[in-house]
């Protein structure tokens, strides 16, 4: 996938010392024009404020909006700069360029940044991919079994129908079935000697949804952690059908 936009934070230029820096993003977009791989991204300057902070929250929403990695060409406070890293780190990658003593220096981060967006950075297992759309699925049918006073359950045939990519078997959705089942995130029944699973308590499965990730939950990370195959993270927001 072509990189649609990368960001470049750097201190205020009016500060002592940093004055090299006007020059720098100059020459990188001189350096991007003139590559064909950077056809088509835009690049997006990012000033540090003077104690060289900015607005977490502000800077996940904008990249959430127009997705790209994040290049810090100066150190900005650990705290924000780790901050940002956790929230964004199912969509893009934050690099440091803070070692780079030249605009040639600050490209060839620009350059591993963007190589690694195309392909396919951050990655997850396939195994979480297929327990999350399991989850979305049930949740989209309304398939909630845990403490809904009107309990639904879809059969366990019925699941792997559709709402998966093409890449992924039956076999892997009845595994990742099982495991969320023995997780307790969802609850299974049997009728006419067929199981039938649901969704469990909406207080549990909410933060799944809206995180799109298990963090914490012990279980499911333990069994991510088994599966060799990886796929890039942003599938996660795909619209399977």
């Amino acid at each position: 996938m072509p990189l649609p936009a990368i960001y470049i934070y750097h201190p205020p230029e009016a500060l002592s010392g940093y004055g090299h820096l006007v020059g720098w993003l100059a020459e990188l977009e001189q350096l991007m024009g003139t590559d064909a791989n950077w056809d088509g991204c835009e690049v997006i300057p990012v000033r540090l404020t003077d104690q060289l902070g900015f607005n977490v929250a502000k800077e996940v929403r904008r990249i959430k909006d127009n997705p790209g990695p994040a290049v810090f060409v100066h150190k900005a406070q650990r705290k924000l700069f780790f901050s940002l890293s956790e929230k964004l780190q199912r969509i893009v990658r934050v690099y440091s360029a803070v070692s780079a003593a030249s605009a040639a220096d600050l490209f060839a981060k620009c350059e591993e940044a963007r190589a690694e967006y195309e392909g396919g950075d951050p990655r997850i297992t396939k195994r979480e991919l297929v327990a999350y759309l399991v989850i979305a699925k049930l949740a989209r049918g309304s398939y909630w079994a845990g403490g809904a006073k009107y309990k639904a359950y879809l059969k366990a045939g019925d699941l792997p129908n559709g709402g998966f990519p093409k890449s992924v078997s039956k076999g892997d959705v009845l595994d990742a079935t099982d495991v969320l089942c023995n997780a307790g995130l969802l609850k299974k029944k049997i009728s006419g000697s067929k199981p039938k699973y649901g969704l469990a308590e909406k207080t549990i499965i909410q933060p799944i949804l809206e995180d799109k990730s298990f963090k914490a939950i012990r279980k499911m990370e333990k069994w991510f952690q088994r599966g060799k195959e990886t796929v890039p993270a942003r599938d996660l927001n795909n619209n399977y059908g």
